[in-house]
This record gives structure tokens, sequence and C-alpha cells, in this order.
């Protein structure tokens, strides 16, 4: 293969790379700001004009869903999340490479069982409405199996890069 082919290759895959998480974290702000919004519509409804709003709940509740998910996928892709590691730190070389690779192994594999539960529960609850908006609750179940999945692609590209 040509050295520019190469190349091309190589830019379009990190511009794909760079729209996806671009696009993943413009959705994970976006729901968290549309539900701060309806989060203050709820309370100004209820204690300034005294009229209740029931959809502002559940829509809330939905949007907080989507962007904790999404939320938790970007915090995998810049390895934010918390975790103790009081043995990996008292570890070096090798031995705190295979324990790292360990670790990241049984996260992808509690990832994955909860990936299928949640394509499970989407199947269960499909053509189920939420009660107050026109929402099915696969759609909610599919912000975890989404950022769950994308954790799982993370995971196991770390592991292989970590291995070889």
């Amino acid at each position: 293969m040509p050295i520019e082919a190469t190349e091309n290759s190589n830019n379009l895959m990190k511009s794909t790379k760079t729209g996806f998480w671009v696009a993943v974290e413009t959705i994970a702000l976006f729901c968290f700001s549309l539900m701060f919004v309806i989060m203050l519509l709820q309370v100004l409804s209820r204690y300034v004009l005294k009229i209740g709003m029931p959809w502002t709940d559940e829509a809330a509740r939905f949007l907080f869903l989507w962007s904790t998910f999404l939320g938790a996928a970007i915090a995998q892709r810049s390895n934010s999340h918390i975790r103790v590691s009081i043995l990996t730190d008292r570890l070096r070389g090798k031995v705190k490479q295979i324990f790292v690779v360990a670790a990241s192994s049984l996260e992808a594999v509690v990832s994955i069982i909860i990936f299928i539960g949640t394509i499970l529960m989407m199947k269960k609850t499909y053509g189920i409405l939420a009660s107050s908006i026109p929402i099915g609750y696969s759609w909610i179940y599919l912000s975890l199996a989404l950022g769950v999945s994308i954790i799982v692609v993370l995971l196991l590209t770390d592991i292989v890069k970590k291995i070889v």
C-alpha cells in the first residue's frame, strides 16, 4: 500500500474517532443541560406558579440516565473512573501490568454481563411507554447499552495495547 494511502487512511480514522467522541460529548452535554433546564422549570412551576408538571420529573430522570451512561464512557476514555489503587500503586513492572490487565479484564466481563442484561430488558420493555411522556422504556435502556458497549470497546482496546 502506498504511503499516501496509508496516511489518508490514518487521517480518516483519526477524524472519524474525533467526530465520534465529539458526538458522544455533545449528546451527553445536551442531555445534562436539558435536564437542568427541565428541573429548573419543574421547581419554578411547582413553587412559584403553584402548578405541577408531571412530565418534568420523568423527562429529567431519563435525561439524567443518558448523561450518566454517556459520561461513564467519556470517563473511561480519559481513564477518570474512581479506582481503589492501593495494591497497584505498590507494585512495579510486570506484576503491576498483570494486575492492571486482570482488573481491566474483570471490568470488561462485568460490563459485558451488564450489556447482555440491558439488551434483555430492552426486549422486555419494548412497546411499554413511560407514564407521563410518550417515550418507550427500551429507549431508556438504550442509554445503558450504548454507554457500556463503548466502555467494553475501550477496555478491550486498552487490554490489547497493554498485552502487545
